[in-house]
């Protein structure tokens, strides 16, 4: 028999957020430490727009563009000798950076964006994106958010210092192999083939070419971190970096496997000749691409580049086996699509 008048004790503490604090803390030498994008692709933040690969060998150079166009397959890329990623609770420079300043939670903001992005779905009362950017290709489209981002989302609040009462929100990537495997090991090798030259990256991660008496592996990845109501500590990596208008900024570097590997990416390998041929148009475009940027990808890039500060997102567009192109777009792009303004995205 069940006693239903038993209940357990919860104990419940408030976080008021009304006069929210906020500290950055960046390396005084990060532009040491973080990567400069490769091939003169340094251009493409410098003057943002839609850069096809093939139109690019005044940019990039013959040698350049053919190393860029084939991708290395993941059978033949070393991923050990890549750093790996470390999640939150096992991460001892965010837990001593978290006791330092006496925080009670820690987190990334891979952990953290999609809890982030229902909230925000509540805060504007489910408001949808603007797609007024798009052409006529795509108005009898379904002009709203993916259902698979409003899915619901799990993570594990662990404790990993009971003295000093220290939490740490770490993603919950359950018990299977993940479907899009293949995709985060695409997005592995297109950040290192974007950040280092033709020979280097060959030398440290192509199997049949390693040379590491002559090559490095890079250095680790590099991290940003900011403190809220002293209380949560919050970690993000930061990709690359570059000087626009004589100002130093940093960025994400996004890779975009193209829709139907997305849709079916069991069986990625059917899609391979699927393409992309035009700027505009359902199919096949990148417009089609950056639809389903808008309504699948741009509130995640939000909260991500929003929390370490960064000034945009490169994306390269590729499905699996050759890159297509490029296009930068801007955190002020974002906020513009997503809630309509700066402003607006500065409230939520």
């Amino acid at each position: 028999l069940i006693n239903r008048s038993y209940s357990p004790k919860e104990e419940v503490e408030i976080i008021n957020f009304v006069n929210m604090s906020q500290q950055r803390f960046s390396s005084p030498n990060e532009n040491q430490k973080i990567p400069m994008l490769s091939h003169n692709l340094d251009k493409l933040v410098q003057v943002p727009g839609i850069y096809r690969l093939h139109e690019m060998r005044n940019i990039v150079g013959d040698q350049s563009l053919e190393f860029l166009k084939n991708i290395p397959q993941p059978d033949s890329f070393d991923f050990e000798s890549m750093n790996e990623y470390i999640s939150p609770s096992n991460d001892s420079k965010l837990l001593d950076f978290a006791k330092l300043h006496k925080c009670k939670f820690l987190m990334s903001t891979s952990t953290i964006s999609y809890f982030l992005s229902h909230l925000s779905y509540l805060v504007t009362q489910f408001q949808e994106p603007n797609f007024s950017c798009l052409s006529t290709y795509h108005e009898f489209e379904r002009l709203k958010y993916m259902n698979a981002q409003k899915k619901p989302y799990t993570s594990f609040l662990k404790c990993l210092d009971k003295t000093k009462n220290i939490w740490c929100l770490d993603s919950d990537n359950g018990i299977f192999t993940p479907n899009h495997l293949i995709l985060i090991q695409m997005g592995k090798i297109l950040e290192r083939m974007y950040t280092m030259e033709p020979d280097h990256f060959n030398g440290v991660y192509v199997k049949d070419k390693k040379a590491i008496d002559r090559y490095q592996p890079l250095e680790e990845d590099y991290h940003r971190y900011m403190i809220l109501n002293n209380n949560i500590c919050l970690r993000s990596q930061i990709d690359a970096r570059s000087t626009v208008n004589d100002k130093e900024i940093v960025f994400e570097i996004k890779t975009r496997a193209l829709a139907p590997l997305r849709y079916d990416v069991y069986n990625y390998k059917d899609y391979l000749d699927y393409s992309i041929r035009e700027i505009y148009g359902e199919v096949s475009t990148y417009e089609r691409e950056y639809y389903d940027l808008i309504r699948g990808a741009f509130l995640k890039y939000f909260f991500q580049l929003k929390i370490g500060s960064m000034d945009g997102a490169l994306i390269g567009y590729h499905n699996s086996i050759e890159n297509f192109g490029f296009e930068y777009v801007s955190m002020k792009t974002i906020e513009e699509t997503l809630f309509g303004s700066s402003q607006k995205a500065d409230l939520l």
